[in-house]
């Protein structure tokens, strides 16, 4: 059993004690049942009129769905509806109430109404101009058909009487015939339901884009006088389907959500955005600049053979001072001033070097590297204690009688840190452990010879947050490309090229807790307008959920993406972001389910092989 939360939203998990066949869902209302009455102007006197999108009693109600088949542990949440409750009828109607019955019935009436899907579609609240407007037309044709039952079940006297019209809906068609025109005391004609539906959507100024509607008056009107007896498709209840409509209904609802939240913060595209915006700077020129102070710290100290003083520097560089205090076994290194495209404000701490050759060197690191510019929005980073930097050298660090010029070749940062936004509204903080490797990279030779410092790879665990709202992030990248200059604009001849990976976790209203997974590979630059060229794999994961979906091989290029979809289940849909006409094939593993077909407009119809059909807009 399960309980509807105020949307009418339910879970059911079956137990281990299930051995297959047919699942019964039955809906039971109590003496505090209401629902929203979707009837316009309204639902007639109970006793009293009660309006359009208003709650009204309904503590007799009971309706109705069969499911084929199902599997121990699934986690099910089936639509029950008026047509459910039809297709229940009929099942109950067949010499055996096996899969196959159900898997007919709830086929011929889903053919009945032009395709729709009587079990996987959801029927919109069309009260909710909200949801109206995030809806898909076969959500919203599929409720305008429901809600017509709700309009017939007033009867002459203004009283409404649901459970006598889902009672005689269920008689119209519990001989797997419905009559086209004509009905009687007992059943419902075709026509009086399709009227009715068009009179509701009419009413609300909403459109059948489904043409489900139209096709519908087209098959009345063929019938004539006559009884239309809609064929199941042999192919109903197939577990290749199943499979590709929990793909498509993971797709819908998540996507609905995620544009629907009241707090598109906590979104994950908001979360990706939010990431980002201060991963970028690092994974670029902060990791660059923190490496270049150090290369001015060390080579200001061996050409000054340790001693102690402030002297100053003026380089391709940037300017400013390096202190240097020799304290016993210790030496201190101050740097204020600029490199590259900031400001620092760093203290290195490290054994005294003395006449040794050295190769490699740890040490702390405390300060702060933020943007020069404070007119244009930049990033900060603030460096806590705990901090530590392995540096490498090659040349090795010398210090003798003879000055002598060493550089750093490589370096690797552990960083206790705080990394925000500055110069901007609603800045985004990252608050944790960030690692970070460079390499020295030079151009140019004798007095032109530039020497740069390409990241190599950086890692972010910790908390972004912007405002109040907040969440855990774990963030790598990798860079393959060696003649990156952090220091100057990417471009064609300048390309930061790699793989990035986000890993992070959110909460949504009506959801359960999901992670999702961005990588990112980049391969190019390409233009102005599309800079980034490459392909993205995206994974959200859900518990409490039997799907994964996952995004593959988008072309960073939006002009020629391609997105793949993907389930645990084997299912896969395909669909360009040249949404220009094209058409793809639906598939689970190698058996090709259903097409689908992405108009001009944005709409994407998915026909399956069973007959019924839904839409992504």
């Amino acid at each position: 059993t399960a309980t509807t939360d105020s949307k009418g939203d339910y879970s059911i998990t079956l137990g281990n004690g299930y051995a297959g066949g047919p699942v019964d869902f039955k809906l039971t209302a109590g003496v505090s049942t209401v629902m929203v009455c979707d009837v316009k102007p309204n639902c007639g006197t109970i006793p009293t009129m009660v309006n359009f999108g208003s709650d009204m009693p309904v503590p007799t109600l009971s309706m109705e769905a069969l499911v084929g088949k199902a599997n121990s542990g699934d986690v099910l949440s089936v639509n029950i509806t008026p047509f459910t409750t039809m297709a229940a009828a009929r099942a109950r109607k067949a010499t055996a109430l096996n899969a196959a019955a159900v898997n007919s019935a709830n086929s011929a009436v889903s053919n009945l109404l032009g395709g729709l899907d009587v079990l996987s579609l959801k029927p919109v609240n069309l009260a909710d101009p909200t949801a109206t407007g995030l809806a898909t037309s076969g959500q919203i044709t599929y409720a305008a058909l429901s809600a017509a039952i709700g309009k017939l079940a007033i009867n002459s006297g203004g009283t409404i009487d649901l459970d006598a019209a889902l009672t005689k809906l269920g008689s119209s068609f519990e001989a797997g015939s419905i009559s086209a025109q004509t009905g009687t005391a007992l059943t419902f004609s075709l026509k009086d339901i399709v009227d009715a539906a068009n009179n509701q959507l009419g009413l609300e100024g909403l459109t059948d884009d489904t043409g489900v509607v139209i096709a519908m008056q087209q098959t009345i009107s063929n019938a004539g006088g006559s009884l239309i007896t809609p064929i199941p498709n042999p192919n109903a209840g197939s577990p290749d389907l199943v499979k590709a409509k929990a793909l498509v209904q993971d797709i819908r609802t998540w996507g609905v959500t995620l544009n629907n939240l009241s707090n598109p913060a906590n979104a994950f595209s908001n979360q990706i955005t939010m990431a980002q915006a201060v991963s970028g700077p690092m994974i670029t020129s902060v990791s660059a600049s923190l490496a270049t102070a150090l290369n001015t710290l060390f080579t200001t100290m061996s050409n000054n053979n340790g001693v102690a003083g402030s002297y100053p520097y003026n380089d391709a560089t940037g300017t400013g001072t390096v202190t240097v205090t020799p304290n016993g076994g210790t030496t201190t290194l101050i740097i204020t001033g600029t490199v590259g495209t900031e400001t620092v404000n760093l203290t290195a701490t490290l054994p005294s070097i003395g006449s040794a050759s050295i190769s490699t060197l740890t040490l702390g690191l405390t300060g702060s590297v933020k943007t020069t510019d404070a007119s244009k929005p930049g990033v900060s980073l603030t460096l806590n204690s705990g901090t530590s930097v392995t540096a490498n050298f090659n040349p090795a660090l010398t210090q003798g009688a003879t000055p002598t010029s060493s550089s750093l070749s490589t370096g690797n940062f552990a960083l206790d840190a705080t990394l925000a936004q500055i110069n901007t509204t609603n800045p985004v903080t990252f608050t944790g452990k960030i690692s970070a490797g460079v390499q020295r990279v030079t151009s140019g030779s004798g007095a032109t010879m530039l020497v740069d410092f390409n990241p190599t790879t950086v890692g972010l665990s910790g908390t972004v947050a912007s405002g109040s709202n907040s969440f855990q992030t774990t963030i790598a990248a990798t860079i393959i490309n060696t003649n990156f200059s952090p220091f100057i604009p990417e471009s064609a001849t300048n390309t930061l090229n790699g793989t990035l990976t986000m890993s992070m976790t959110a909460t949504l209203s009506g959801l359960p807790p999901a992670t999702l997974t961005l990588t990112l590979h980049k391969t190019g630059f390409g233009d102005a307008d599309h800079p980034v060229l490459g392909d993205a794999n995206l994974i959200l994961a859900s518990a409490g959920e039997t799907t994964t979906l996952a995004v593959s091989k988008v072309d960073l290029n939006p002009a020629s993406g391609t997105a793949v979809f993907n389930n645990t289940n084997g299912a896969s849909l395909t669909l360009s972001a040249t949404s220009d006409n094209s058409t793809h094939t639906l598939m689970v593993g190698n058996a090709s389910v259903g097409t689908v077909h992405q108009f001009s407009n944005g709409v994407i119809k998915i026909t399956y092989s069973d007959g019924t059909f839904e839409t992504l807009n």
